[in-house]
């Protein structure tokens, strides 16, 4: 097989690669942001014991998880949790239903997960987020405060700046 020629592409599996090479998300609910409709929860108080398995079978009595993750730093449980449901009605529901239950002897607040409206990660190869209009120009700096600061041998100045060393 090798590699492809120069300038061109080998073709992605059908359906099982998009952006970048990168594995399409299992669900939308996981992909996060607005197309995910508010279907995931932010469960805190949680139990340094709670497993994603238990918190999986817990919120199971709102709807169908899709997903159900606790976050984790250097191994050790940072004491909440991320749960996605297959309609934003179940996560809804889990709010309304599971918030001050007990699990693994702990009493558990529920919330919508305010991250997932935000952009994650990067953008897709060949896209640019959109700079706020008129705040930014040419590669994401700011406008300069006068044009005398702006450089360059039409305003005269001679200092150059050079950032994100």
């Amino acid at each position: 097989r090798g590699l492809p020629a120069p300038g061109t592409r080998a073709p992605a599996p059908a359906g099982k690669f998009y952006g970048g090479g990168l594995p399409a998300p299992r669900s939308p609910a996981l992909a996060g942001g607005a197309a995910a409709g508010g279907s995931r929860v932010y469960v805190g108080n949680l139990s340094w014991h709670t497993s994603w398995q238990s918190l999986k079978d817990h919120f199971r009595q709102a709807g169908e998880v899709v997903h159900a993750d606790v976050m984790q730093h250097d191994g050790r449980s940072k004491g909440c949790g991320i749960v996605a449901f297959a309609t934003a009605q179940e996560a809804a529901n889990a709010i309304a239903t599971l918030g001050e239950t007990e699990l693994d002897g702990r009493t558990i607040f529920v919330r919508e997960d305010r991250e997932e409206a935000a952009p994650r990660g990067l953008p897709a190869p060949g896209t640019r987020a959109p700079a706020p209009a008129g705040k930014f120009y040419g590669g994401g700096l700011p406008a300069p405060r006068s044009p005398a600061l702006a450089g360059g041998a039409a305003a005269g100045g001679s200092r150059v700046y050079v950032g994100n060393l």
